[in-house]
């Protein structure tokens, strides 16, 4: 099990020194319609809040693409809000809903990732250009843009933000999962607390349809403090 968060120098200086990585233990994953009354009041309340996109805790995801050289690709609380907002509320399972009614209510990316089997550190770094992903529903792995945003475990890749914006495949949350992370990297704009609340609101839903579900936050370390407790 994945028990502490790595943010390298380089990372921290894109945005995401104040990620909140959270574990949810004992999961149990279905389909259900259970959450699609949530979803729904939170498209009302962005509907009815006219300065909702306007806020920087929701603009500042564009921001970091630029920043790291992105700037023509849409965010992922964009395209969930844009996607959301074009078709109605998409149900997944009751796991993905309750993190994707969170994302709504708070304009934010939440990566949502199996946690089965991943051990010891959550890197989060920038990718150099040699790592490849397979997206979500495909089988073809593709090459990540140099610069993008990247976390993994164990040299496996779980997300990458940039010129290829997507979820790996391998770790999507399914049936077979028991323990889950969600990522809340957040940007220049977003504090700890903030990225922490993302992810109790996420935990607190799923307890609606999980009531046995068990959420903490795992320890994060930026690289200078990491080699200086390494040198100790």
């Amino acid at each position: 099990m994945i028990e502490q968060v790595h943010i390298s120098t380089a990372a921290a200086m894109a945005g995401v020194a104040n990620a909140c990585v959270a574990r949810i233990s004992g999961v149990t994953v279905f389909q259900s319609r259970h959450y699609e009354r949530h979803l729904l009041g939170a498209l009302q309340q962005i509907v009815d809040d006219k300065e909702f996109m306007q806020r920087p805790e929701i603009t500042g995801y564009q921001q970091q693409l630029g920043m790291l050289g992105f700037a023509g690709t849409r965010p992922a609380n964009e395209r969930l809000i844009h996607h959301f907002m074009s078709n109605g509320p998409s149900l997944i399972n009751n796991v993905v809903d309750s993190y994707n009614v969170a994302s709504l209510l708070f304009g934010a990316s939440i990566g949502g990732h199996v946690a089965d089997g991943l051990d010891g550190c959550l890197e989060i770094d920038i990718a150099s250009g040699g790592e490849t992903i397979t997206p979500l529903f495909s089988r073809k792995a593709r090459r990540v843009a140099p610069g993008s945003l990247v976390y993994s475990s164990g040299g496996r890749l779980l997300a990458a933000i940039g010129g290829v914006d997507t979820d790996a495949d391998p770790f999507k949350i399914d049936e077979s999962a028991r323990d889950v992370i969600l990522v809340v990297l957040g940007h220049q704009h977003t504090s700890y607390r903030y990225n922490y609340n993302v992810a109790r609101r996420a935990a607190d839903l799923l307890t609606e349809t999980n009531p046995g579900s068990v959420f903490s936050v795992l320890p994060t370390i930026i690289n200078r403090q990491r080699q200086e407790l390494d040198a100790a």
